[in-house]
């Protein structure tokens, strides 16, 4: 019975192997393994919802003929025969190689120099730790104070995601693998006016945990600045903001950056 692959890392001997393997054809081979998974959380003023991010693994085994690059790609590290399909990929790849034609079999491909390490970046706060009903409340409360900003505001949104990927690269001279856990945040209102909407944001996205799952109350200010500029002008703002869609007549243009930031053709 197959060893199970449950660790990324555990690939390495596996991996190792099959270059050495399809190096006796082709000049260079090289063999990419990756993993992502996290969760997203959504609220705004009509609904919340939360999910998981699908799990995404695979591996991509590369050969370069002399000539072309040629790949592999299996999904499924999970699976009890993986390593064995994979196995039989690589031999599939290596026949596809020979077929299409391996140019100066003796010919040395430079696969850096040599090096084994891990690389990670460690959350301050594990996303793991926090309760959804925590995370979702922490949403509501961003919700809230982007509600507060303006009666012309007619939803707020506020969107919490967290992926960890993984990845382990190996060739005749290298294994690396690397760890990075990112926490994204983003708030946005829409503003209306009659018939017309305008939709303004903030937000970003940083690697580690739940310590950045908050945005800082500067960028907060800075929205609500943008929501009580555009309610001080005339009632054709929101025209400014959203310009009637037209198709552009063929030529050259100038774009000229106007003091309220808005793009116009000349």
């Amino acid at each position: 019975m197959e060893e199970v692959i449950m660790i990324l890392k555990d690939l390495r001997p596996l991996l190792a192997n099959l270059v050495a393997e399809m190096e006796k054809t082709v000049p260079y081979a090289a063999a990419l393994a990756q993993e992502s998974e996290g969760e997203r959380l959504w609220v705004d003023s009509r609904e919340s919802r939360a999910e998981a991010l699908e799990r995404q693994q695979g591996v991509v085994l590369t050969v370069f003929t002399g000539r072309i690059f040629l790949e592999y790609a299996l999904s499924g590290l999970s699976d009890p025969d993986f390593c064995s399909r994979l196995s039989q990929g690589a031999q599939a790849l290596v026949k596809t190689a020979v077929d299409a034609g391996v140019l100066e079999p003796g010919l040395t491909i430079d696969p850096g120099t040599p090096l084994t390490r891990d690389f990670a970046v460690f959350p301050v706060v594990d996303p793991a730790e926090i309760s959804l009903p925590d995370k979702m409340a922490d949403l509501v409360n961003l919700r809230d104070q982007l509600q507060s900003g303006d009666p012309q505001v007619v939803n707020a949104t506020a969107v919490y995601s967290q992926l960890v990927s993984r990845e382990l690269f190996v060739n005749r001279a290298r294994s690396l693998y690397q760890e990075l856990p990112r926490v994204q945040i983003v708030a946005q209102i829409v503003l209306r006016q009659d018939q017309r909407t305008a939709r303004l944001h903030t937000g970003h996205c940083y690697q580690g945990g739940y310590e950045h799952a908050h945005l800082a109350p500067e960028k907060i200010d800075r929205l609500r600045d943008r929501i009580i500029w555009a309610s001080r002008w005339p009632r054709p703002w929101l025209t400014s903001l959203i310009p009637r869609c037209c198709r552009a007549r063929p030529g050259v243009f100038s774009l000229t950056m106007k003091a309220n930031w808005l793009l116009q053709l000349k």
